[in-house]
């Protein structure tokens, strides 16, 4: 993503900033200690905590890396007209 003169564009600069913070954001909720909290004789309907806990942590981690690559796409498509 860069201009005429070869610069890197901001968005795309701060699109690259926010995708490493959630990779960073990413190992620390897969980590021991957080797992650890979570790792209990605990169900929720049935299911154990630990397997909710890492189901819904990966889910959101998708659909953020999802939101942030789609507001980088729209805001390209926009400054392109």
């Amino acid at each position: 993503m860069t201009d005429a003169s070869g610069t890197r564009r901001p968005s795309a600069k701060r699109r690259r900033e926010r995708l490493v913070a959630l990779v960073l954001v990413g190992f620390l909720v897969m980590n021991y200690p957080l797992l650890h909290l979570v790792d209990q004789d605990r169900s929720w309907f049935g299911v154990p905590l630990l397997y909710l806990y890492l189901f819904l942590a990966w889910a959101l981690l998708i659909l953020l890396v999802a939101l942030v690559l789609e507001a980088g796409l729209r805001r390209e498509h926009r400054q392109g007209e």
